[in-house]
């Protein structure tokens, strides 16, 4: 399954602050507010980390996040909000149940403007 991300204008308005106020920041930074709908607090390490039962699985963001996520922390909350939005997809295992949610996917994200189920062909 892939999962569109938009890191909106709006994202970057709400996370600018990140790493500056109290709060986690894997919580609180601009990928981790456009997640949080379904993935809570569970970036790490250029990852979105899925408890699931007894294991953790783990979705390596694709470059373009890696690169965002370097730069939008060099910056200053004023840089932050002036940052180009971006929109990159990761692939979702369909073996991960992503139990850990409390509904199907596709319900937690209907009305999402940061989150968008693609399309798949096979």
């Amino acid at each position: 399954m892939k999962l569109k991300i938009k890191v909106t204008k709006e994202v970057l308005e709400r996370s600018a602050m990140c790493g500056k106020e109290n709060g986690n920041i894997s919580s609180n930074c601009a990928i981790a507010v456009a997640v949080r709908d379904i993935f809570h607090d569970w970036i790490v390490d250029f990852s979105i980390i899925i408890p699931e039962s007894n294991k953790k699985y783990s979705i390596k963001l694709p470059s373009i996040a890696k690169d965002f996520i370097r730069k939008f922390d060099r910056s200053t909350p004023e840089r932050r909000r002036e940052m180009n939005p971006i929109e990159f997809e990761i692939d979702i295992d369909p073996d991960v149940h992503l139990s850990a949610l409390n509904a199907p996917i596709e319900e937690l994200i209907k009305d999402s403007l940061t989150l968008e189920l693609m399309n798949q062909t096979y």
